[in-house]
């Protein structure tokens, strides 16, 4: 098959694709929403409802990030664990109902795992070995690598990893639940009590009980810390005023109600002595638990799979904050923005630019551990800093500059908007100056001090220089991408095209259009091999300019399969891009039916799959092959039945 070279017509970045080249069910409401904020679809619309949710899911990862997050709740004793998870997730819960509010109205796009591994290793060898600062950065970096190579080459079966993040999670949860009670009382051991659980109080930090249990929550904080990053993947979702919204409630809310379970069920089965938990030699307090309710080879089980789930949640944080810091390029808001902002076409339409700029930021950051501890944790308390100063500045822009011009999408909580958006506020300010306080007490030394405050400054400080000093001569808030020909005359309002991926009319002819046909031709490209597809001009030619349209094609070869690939061309008797070729008219298709021809017709068909070996040997004897041809008469054969192509 040849290749496909999306043409440019607007002079703007060749990594990025115009609607015409967005691939994927792209729905015809959500590139109407997108393009009424200004933006033209970039990204490959893929991600369900349930892949969504799995996204957050997944980075919320809840036993790894409960056990990544212990030494936090822990000094408050089981009721800091269980009772400071539950409040906490509460409010956390009131931000996600705002959240979702904004997301469907508007829905635009670590270190632990080296820790875990390495506690691993110290379980094996009986606790006698602890691993140097410089061993933890060395499996610490070889990590980021792999996070960044897998997130850039596994776009097309990201989805596919999400869904199963979420069945591995709960897997995990369920084994949790059901083995350290069972494994406490087959070694003889015994379960503390309800009154233990739910009521005993344990305060191991210097600062009064009260606010040894505010502390607490730092754990629900940071571990139900990401289900922002639905919003984040909202340019790939499908129906995404819809499933952005369902993938932020679902995940805050199932972390609130699961993460409550398991640590009931490790604080019926942890040592009373929480002091001994806490000072445990394997480096992690969930590995402690675990091999006092199961023995070593059980412990060392567990934590491998945690391991592997640790790794799964870096892989989708790293793809969330890629979406994130893409979209900001976009805008123009990052440093080098244009650079950043390609979308690779020829890497499954993946920002592979910013994923590598992620891990090279990542590895720095890291460096932080090669100082103390305090430094490595600090990057916690950063994360939740910042985190809940970007959620806490457009809810409270909403609240106070944006009501009288605030829209609802789809996802709408009606009058308890405006309440639920003030709790959110006040709650995560309050989270901002928690995540600032030393957790060991009021007067700590070196080792023991909170330097999130200096890192903090260090990088609002950073931000503010570069912005007065820099971004202010060119950035003026969000950029529209999508093409100034949709802007009607009328009121100057962004409107989208009805179709989902044809090329868009110019003003001067929007109105004629309307009420026009456009001609529907197969095309046929003489070459090695040949090649076949659907032409449809959309713009017709004038005595100063080639007429122009949209070829909806599969591209690839039958040795390892095809893609549909729609892109804007020229007439394909003059297209530069390939050889030329030849066209003969097979009817005619309304414009308002163009949406109907990709969905039902291009993205009903499914694309030639894989149909040869190395060498030539046919891997389904007995079936003709089935190449670009037979797919362009099937959608035609649809097209025609289903009367949105007209002879």
């Amino acid at each position: 098959m040849l290749p496909t070279h999306p043409a440019r017509r607007d002079g703007g970045d060749p990594g990025a694709m115009n609607l015409a080249t967005a691939p994927g069910p792209a729905d015809s409401g959500d590139l109407q929403l997108l393009a009424k904020m200004g933006y033209k679809q970039e990204l490959k619309r893929q991600y369900s409802t349930l892949q969504v949710f799995a996204i957050a899911f997944s980075i919320m990862g809840l036993v790894p990030s409960i056990a990544s997050t212990l030494a936090f709740s822990l000094p408050a004793g089981p009721v800091g664990m269980v009772w400071g998870w539950f409040t906490a997730s509460i409010f956390i819960f009131v931000v996600a109902l705002a959240m979702s509010d904004l997301a469907s109205a508007m829905p635009t796009a670590g270190d632990t795992l080296s820790l875990m591994i390495l506690s691993c290793v110290s379980i094996v060898r009986d606790s006698d070995w602890a691993a140097s600062r410089g061993v933890v950065y060395a499996v610490y970096v070889g990590l980021i690598l792999l996070h960044g190579l897998s997130a850039a080459l596994t776009g097309r079966v990201m989805p596919t990893i999400q869904t199963a993040c979420i069945y591995i999670n709960i897997a995990l949860m369920i084994a949790t639940v059901i083995a350290l009670p069972v494994g406490k009382v087959a070694r003889g051991g015994s379960l503390n009590s309800g009154d233990y659980v739910f009521r005993h109080i344990d305060n191991e930090t210097e600062w009064p009980t009260g606010w040894a249990f505010m502390l607490a929550w730092l754990a629900p904080i940071w571990s139900i810390g990401s289900f922002d990053s639905c919003v984040h993947m909202s340019e790939e979702a499908m129906h995404a005023a819809k499933a952005v919204p369902l993938g932020i409630m679902f995940s805050a809310g199932s972390a609130l109600a699961f993460g409550f379970l398991v640590l009931s069920v490790m604080a019926a089965t942890m040592n009373p002595d929480v002091s001994q938990t806490l000072s445990t030699k394997f480096g992690q307090p969930m590995a402690q638990i675990y091999y006092d309710a199961l023995g070593k080879d059980g412990a060392l089980g567990f934590m491998i799979v945690l391991c592997i789930v640790q790794f799964l949640i870096g892989l989708s944080l790293l793809v969330a904050a890629s979406r994130q810091a893409w979209a900001f390029s976009r805008d123009g808001a990052l440093p080098f923005s244009t650079f950043f902002r390609h979308v690779s076409t020829h890497i499954q339409y993946q920002p592979v630019r910013v994923i590598c700029g992620l891990a090279g930021i990542s590895l720095v950051l890291g460096l932080l551990c090669l100082i103390n501890n305090a430094a490595a944790n600090a990057l916690f308390s950063l994360f939740v800093a910042s985190n809940y100063l970007s959620w806490g500045m457009p809810i409270f822009c909403r609240l106070v500059w944006g009501q009288d011009r605030f829209h609802p999408g789809e996802f709408y909580t009606g009058r308890f908007s405006k309440p639920i958006a003030c709790i959110a506020v006040i709650y995560l300010l309050f989270g901002v100056v928690l995540s600032m306080f030393p957790t060991a007490g009021p007067n700590p030394d070196p080792p023991d001090m909170n330097y999130t405050v200096v890192i903090n400054a260090f990088v609002w400080i950073g931000c503010m220089v570069y912005y007065f000093l820099f971004a202010r001569h060119w950035f003026t808030g969000p950029r529209m991408t999508v093409d100034e020909n949709c802007v009607t005359d009328s009121d100057n309002t962004t409107v989208a095209p009805v179709q989902a991926a044809a090329s868009l009319p110019t003003k001067e002819n929007w109105t004629a259009i309307l009420i026009m046909s456009f001609n529907v031709y197969t095309a046929e490209y003489i070459g090695v091999p040949n090649h076949e597809a659907i032409y449809i001009e959309t713009q017709p030619a004038t005595p100063s300019t080639r007429a122009e349209g949209v070829l909806y094609h599969v591209t690839g070869t039958i040795l390892r399969g095809m893609d549909y690939t729609p892109r804007p061309t020229v007439d394909p008797e003059l297209d530069a891009s390939h050889v030329p070729g030849t066209k003969i008219k097979i009817g005619t298709i309304a414009m308002e039916d163009l949406a109907r021809f990709e969905i039902e017709c291009c993205q009903a068909v499914p694309p030639p799959r894989p149909q040869l070996a190395l060498g030539g040997k046919q891997l389904y004897p007995g079936t003709q092959l089935y190449r670009c041809g037979d797919w362009l008469r099937d959608v035609q054969k649809l097209a025609f039945e289903k009367g949105i192509i007209r002879r």
